[in-house]
């Protein structure tokens, strides 16, 4: 004979899956059913995509059906990851073979997101001439890709075209005319990935993989801090836009997120210094995290003294 109240009977019972708490019920099998052959059409719709993606490196040569293709496929691609988060979020608690399913097709993403060249982009041989000024000791904001190639530059510089792959980078980069934008911890970050592979797109994709990793990091200390499920980090882990976006097109605002999402993190955790610190870092990387610090501020005057006055002097 079973006693108390049902809440109480509920409690007493053993989880069931990921996530699961008090109270919630594991989700249908109707739901489960959905989840797997959603994440399955991500994963095949995204590899099309890869596919369709390997002519599209440069415009010169690019096909108007290449590209009609390439954008059918993505949409398609996106509303299979529209799909999951829905059926994902609406649930209560899921089985744990469902969160290794996930990890695993966010780790294909990548996988194909390396593989395939910069679709449309040329934002990255910018980086690589940053990254090898930097690396050599030079000041980046000091010349422009024009007069490096025009040989107005000093000794130093004009012995960066000299390397393997150099001055076909320096070619590459738009608004040539133009001196570097990029703040100090990107221009870190760039050189970074210029001793991993000088001149070469995977030492940049490597930090950017890294800071992808620190995201995630990020906002699953988020989901822990708020009490919120865990496997709603796959709204990130297995958005397709991220890893082609932000690996394979190798955009630096990998960086910027993560920096964001681990200053969201410190400041669900109570933490204002650190999460002060870590949206500098941002705004050192990108300027546009400027954008978040009324929401800051708004957490941390609710704060005690001591922790708001550090808080607003970081």
């Amino acid at each position: 004979m079973m006693l108390g109240s049902p809440r109480e009977r509920v409690a007493a019972e053993p989880s069931h899956g990921l996530d699961a708490t008090e109270g919630r019920a594991p989700a249908s099998r109707r739901a489960r059913l959905a989840a797997y052959v959603l994440l399955a059409l991500l994963v095949v719709g995204f590899a099309a995509q890869v596919v369709a993606g390997q002519p599209l490196s440069k415009f010169a040569g690019v096909q108007p059906e290449q590209l009609t293709l390439y954008a059918w496929i993505a949409c398609l691609t996106g509303l299979m990851y529209v799909g999951l988060i829905a059926v994902l979020t609406r649930e209560a608690s899921w089985p744990k073979v469902l969160l290794v399913l996930l990890v695993l097709a966010g780790v294909l993403l990548r996988v194909g997101a390396w593989s395939t060249p910069p679709v449309n982009e040329d934002d990255l041989y910018r980086y690589l001439l940053d990254g090898a000024a930097v690396g050599n000791g030079l000041d980046p904001f000091a010349v422009s890709p024009e007069a490096l190639l025009n040989g107005q530059a000093p000794e130093a510089w004009l012995a960066l075209l000299q390397e393997p792959g150099a001055e076909q980078a320096v070619k590459s980069v738009n608004n040539p005319h133009l001196r570097t934008i990029y703040p100090p911890v990107a221009q870190g970050g760039f050189a970074l990935a210029y001793f991993v592979d000088p001149w070469g797109i995977s030492g940049l994709r490597a930090v950017l993989q890294i800071a992808d990793l620190l995201t995630l990091l990020g906002v699953i200390g988020m989901l822990k801090a708020t009490g919120r499920p865990l496997i709603w980090a796959a709204a990130y882990w297995c958005c397709p836009l991220v890893p082609i976006q932000l690996i394979g097109t190798v955009h630096m605002d990998a960086m910027v997120l993560a920096a964001v999402a681990l200053a969201g993190w410190a400041l669900c955790a109570k933490r204002p210094v650190w999460a002060a610190a870590l949206l500098g870092v941002g705004v050192a990387v990108k300027i546009w995290p400027l954008l978040l610090l009324p929401v800051f501020i708004g957490f941390a005057v609710r704060m005690p003294m001591t922790r708001r006055v550090l808080a607003l002097l970081v």
